[in-house]
């Protein structure tokens, strides 16, 4: 995906490139160093699901711009948040009928991004993931994949911490096509299984458990419960 000059570059690659670039900066993490096609397939899935954000151009704006776009679309789709620390907190109803999309949770990881955090932190109901079954699991594998978990028993309350390197790191258009195929066969054979069964039968922060820098930046955050 290298291409001679920034010119030549998508507005989805020069997205990632920033983010990229933004992430290593403030936390000093050199794993980001080549893109990744994933990430870049899901901004441009954004950038053209919302057409607020296919106004961005980077040949006549700034980052800056992009910046208040999707601050603008966090407003428009009233999407509530906190800022504490290194992370952006995030609650998460128990009205829910379904879990996040995929692209809701590129929309949080690309605020936080923006905003300077190196984590976005996702409290749930208990109810809401043991009402929810597999089918409406929604983006519940990579943010699995990429947060450590933290059960809150006397609260019923289960907070995903989301490395925001994480999930930028791992490339899943290069998952082994034999692993895909397995991986598809024991969703479809736990199909009935409730949210939090799901949740609990996986190992969460597995992507974050590649790299140590990540391993230490992740156990230093503190959350509030």
């Amino acid at each position: 995906m290298k291409k001679p000059n920034d010119t030549e570059l998508s507005n989805a690659e020069l997205i990632e490139q920033a983010i990229r670039n933004n992430i290593n900066k403030k936390s000093g993490i050199k794993l980001l160093e080549t893109s990744n096609d994933w990430v870049v397939e899901q901004i441009e899935i954004l950038l053209n699901c919302y057409p607020i954000l296919r106004k961005y151009n980077y040949k006549t704006m700034g980052l800056e711009k992009l910046y208040a776009l999707i601050l603008t679309l966090s407003d428009h789709l009233e999407m509530d948040y906190e800022e504490q620390d290194d992370l952006l907190f995030v609650e998460y109803t128990n009205e829910l009928k379904s879990i996040m999309s995929l692209k809701e949770m590129f929309l949080w990881l690309l605020l936080g991004a923006f905003k300077g955090k190196s984590h976005v932190h996702f409290k749930l109901d208990e109810c809401v993931l043991n009402r929810l079954k597999i089918d409406k699991k929604g983006a519940i594998d990579y943010l699995c994949d990429n947060s450590y978990l933290i059960p809150v028993p006397e609260k019923k309350e289960y907070h995903f911490i989301m490395s925001i390197a994480s999930v930028l790191s791992f490339n899943y258009k290069k998952l082994d096509p034999i692993i895909n195929t397995i991986l598809s066969i024991q969703k479809n054979s736990n199909k009935d299984l409730s949210l939090l069964n799901y949740i609990e039968y996986n190992r969460t922060g597995k992507n974050i458990d590649l790299h140590p820098e990540l391993q230490k930046q992740s156990k230093r955050i503190k959350i509030k419960i």
